[in-house]
């Protein structure tokens, strides 16, 4: 499950518990879902659940995880396959799994997110958040429950206070089915009304609009926005130009490879680029080295930000072969392919694949004239000595 997902998840249950304190109504008294815990009070009782209970917060991560022991504190389990059928659960219960079944009882409220969830307990609250929910013929909601599902809500138990549903279709029309309170809900409701002693209330989800005048304004924003990365890229590529020229001019300006050559650099380059992608994707999977990761996807970025000024400068000096030509009619003319390379960012199909192929030449073409051994410069003198 993405990393992202569950984070969010996560918020969205805190919200939702925040929430419990903002919108319930008072608390009938004769509802504590903690009265049982009375006998703490006898020492002999004391012992008994001592022995029997385990206690403290239990922390469950597997394949395949089935809790059955008495717990006094709250749960939390990660996993594909959850079933939770424990006689007592005096806590809250945190579920995050695909397939989740409940059918313990729960002194305490429950969050779930997954994908088929099964509820055939007692609790005191429910927040869930599936494909598919269902609340069985067992299932009984002490005060509210809080639903959203992609697909289908299923309710054939019994809410003694209020049911805020989200789903493509909500079913409350078993024989057992019962909301002793309000049904808030966005979807289609298919309810008999002698199952909800409350009112009903359906809401809708508000349509955006878009205006004339808005998509004016977000193509203005885009454009604008276009310019900015535009100019950024030419005035980076204009300092990385000078530097290429002044750095590793010897090394490029003399240099003779044929069509071949550039087509095996172009191969090599594009080898490089799917290994350093790899190395990136394995160390990121990996604690340790997350920040190494880090460090390589920035470098990785800076070398294919290179990778076009790099093939630019290569063409002017293809194109000025002579001695005499000034390192200033080379910045100025790989200036202007860079600006070429910039508007074929605007050619869908053409200017994608240009581009691509001269990042690919450009990222092999840098680090073979970075690590390379020889100067030009001291090839000539030994030619010149002979």
């Amino acid at each position: 499950m993405n990393k992202v997902l569950k984070i969010f998840i996560i918020l969205l249950m805190f919200v939702c518990n925040i929430s419990t304190f903002v919108f319930a109504t008072e608390n009938p008294e004769n509802i504590n879902p903690i009265d049982f815990m009375e006998p703490y009070e006898n020492p002999e009782y004391e012992v008994e659940i001592q022995d029997s209970y385990k206690q403290g917060d239990v922390y469950i991560m597997n394949n395949d995880a089935t809790v059955t022991e008495k717990i006094l504190g709250d749960l939390y389990v990660f996993s594909d396959d959850i079933n939770i059928s424990s006689e007592e659960i005096v806590g809250n219960v945190f579920l995050f799994g695909d397939n989740i079944t409940v059918s313990g009882n729960i002194s305490g409220d429950i969050y779930a997110l997954g994908d088929t969830i099964t509820i055939n307990s007692s609790l005191t609250s429910a927040y869930i958040l599936a494909n598919n929910i269902e609340f069985g013929d067992n299932a009984n909601i002490m005060l509210d429950a809080k639903i959203l599902s992609a697909n289908n809500f299923n309710l054939k138990g019994t809410i003694s206070r209020n049911l805020s549903v989200m789903a493509k279709n909500i079913n409350i029309n078993s024989d057992s089915s019962h909301v002793l309170g309000m049904v808030n809900y966005i979807g289609n409701l298919n309810a008999d009304e002698n199952s909800i002693a409350g009112e009903i209330t359906k809401y809708e989800l508000p349509e955006i609009q878009i205006t004339n005048e808005t998509k004016e304004a977000f193509s203005i924003i885009g454009s604008i926005f276009n310019i900015i990365i535009t100019m950024a890229h030419l005035i980076t590529g204009f300092f990385v130009i000078i530097l290429l020229v002044i750095l590793l001019n010897n090394k490029m300006k003399n240099n003779n490879i044929n069509f071949n050559e550039y087509v095996k650099d172009f191969a090599l380059g594009l080898v490089y680029l799917i290994i350093g992608a790899l190395i990136i994707l394995v160390l990121a999977f990996t604690i340790i080295g997350i920040p190494l990761a880090l460090l390589m996807l920035a470098l990785y970025i800076v070398i294919l930000a290179i990778g076009i000024p790099t093939i630019c400068v290569e063409i002017a000096n293809k194109i000025f072969k002579k001695e005499d030509t000034s390192k200033l009619a080379k910045i100025g003319l790989a200036f202007l392919l860079l600006i070429v390379f910039e508007i074929l960012r605007n050619v869908i199909i053409v200017g994608t694949i240009l581009r691509f192929i001269a990042i690919c030449l450009g990222v092999r073409l840098l680090i073979k004239y970075i690590f390379s051994k020889k100067e030009i410069n001291e090839v000539q003198v030994i030619s010149q000595d002979k």
